[in-house]
């Protein structure tokens, strides 16, 4: 519980931490933008006034009038300095004093923004426009400090970020006690829980979850119709051998010598049966045990079912193409058998010639991939192989039980199977991935 308690507050402070810092970023970016919409605003309004400051003498030669210029620009270092420039003429505002500004000349009915430094190495907005004065064409550059912009900016931000932090703190302190005081419940019983598997007797301290003793009286329910059904199979298994049996021994008859296809068809039926007898015996003694621990030598187990496929089709010339471990791995043999044949059996009805197997052990699981060149399948197709009993031509042999098998016994292991079509051979690839710790 306390793990889970601290993955709930690492949890909740990324989300907070990065929502947070999604907002300071967009406020970093906004409101030094939003405030210089405004500025620019006020400059344009400057440029306008400046424009009625604006003339000519008869000689042509420009001239501004000081006592029509704002006030802000008369004021040396005021932070606010226009540059006005007509046919290489140049008047700087009284603002600028000894100093310098670069600011870029306008032609009529251009207009730029932009910045640049200023006197002191000010940081400056500027607006620049070119316009037309009395037929004389003139460039107004205007621009504003953002010393004092940037300053309340950074006094904002540094504000926002200690209450952001403040805010997460907090936030996952309340979320600790109310994690907490939910998973109460959940510590006392994994506690009850902990003393009955020590043989002990638990204290009756949960309230509002099951009582450790039902849910020991639960799992020995289950356990009891996991092994009344597991007996029932079993039985029923007993009681089909000694019919399958007869039926064994039916096709061999003397009546039948006279008519070798019925029974040859009576020995194949029964041989599906008594397959399809001993997988589900398997996967009974699979769900009520677990998975059996044990080594195995792909290659070899996979060179033998090779040898029995191909003798099972042997109509067919089959080229198989196996790459595998020829060292052992850690897998139950019973179930790589019934993997593989189920798989290669399926393979080997629709291959034309190739079938290609490739077995891998990855950090302990088991992945599997088998591909033939035989038509492949459509996506439809592909998700109705898997249902029990589907069968995509009825006139070829076959109970449509392969892949169904085949999900079954992934299922069992927790993996995942995979149907699609094969890039190299251009027919169906079935993938499988058995976890080994599920």
């Amino acid at each position: 519980m306390r793990e889970l308690r601290t993955r709930l507050n690492i949890g909740l402070g990324l989300i907070l931490i990065l929502g947070f810092g999604i907002q300071w970023g967009l406020r970093n970016y906004l409101t030094p933008l939003i405030a210089e919409e405004q500025m620019m605003t006020r400059l344009n309004h400057d440029i306008e006034a400046l424009q009625n400051a604006i003339s000519f003498d008869a000689d042509g030669k420009l001239a501004i009038d000081i006592a029509k210029q704002l006030p802000v620009y008369r004021q040396q270092f005021s932070g606010h300095y226009f540059v006005v420039e007509s046919k290489g003429e140049r008047r700087f505002s009284p603002s600028i004093g000894e100093e310098s500004v670069h600011m870029t000349s306008m032609l009529p009915g251009q207009e730029q923004q932009g910045h640049t430094m200023g006197p002191h190495q000010q940081p400056l907005l500027v607006l620049g426009k070119g316009i037309t004065v009395q037929g004389h064409p003139v460039s107004i550059s205007v621009g504003e400090d953002l010393s004092d912009l940037d300053h309340d900016v950074t006094e904002v931000g540094n504000l926002f970020l200690l209450l952001n932090g403040v805010t997460i703190g907090l936030a996952l302190i309340i979320q600790w006690m109310f994690v907490s005081r939910a998973l109460k419940p959940f510590t006392q019983l994994s506690h009850e829980m902990f003393m009955l598997g020590r043989g002990g007797r638990a204290v009756a301290t949960v309230t509002d979850l099951p009582k450790p003793d039902e849910v020991k009286r639960l799992i020995a329910l289950v356990q009891r119709r996991l092994e009344r059904s597991r007996n029932a199979i079993g039985n029923l298994a007993h009681g089909i051998k000694t019919p399958l049996a007869m039926l064994f021994r039916l096709a061999q008859a003397p009546a039948l010598a006279e008519n070798p296809e019925l029974s040859q068809d009576i020995t194949r039926y029964a041989e599906s049966i008594r397959q399809l007898i001993e997988s589900e015996l398997r996967r009974a003694r699979l769900a009520g045990s677990g998975h059996v621990t044990q080594t195995l030598n792909p290659f070899q187990a996979l060179s033998g079912l090779v040898k029995m496929v191909r003798t099972i089709h042997a109509e067919k010339p089959l080229d198989f193409t196996v790459q595998a471990s020829n060292e052992p791995v850690a897998f139950d043999l019973q179930d790589f058998m019934e993997l593989m044949g189920n798989l290669l059996d399926n393979a080997a009805k629709w291959a034309e010639e190739q079938i290609a197997v490739h077995v891998q052990q990855k950090d302990g699981d088991l992945y599997v991939t088998v591909e033939d060149d035989g038509i492949g399948c459509t996506e439809e197709q592909m998700q109705r192989l898997t249902q029990r009993g589907v069968r995509l031509d009825e006139t070829r042999e076959g109970h449509g039980l392969g892949l169904s098998i085949v999900r079954d016994l992934v299922d069992q292991y927790h993996g995942a199977l995979t149907l699609s079509r094969s890039v190299d051979l251009g027919g169906l690839r079935v993938t499988a991935v058995l976890k080994m710790d599920p």
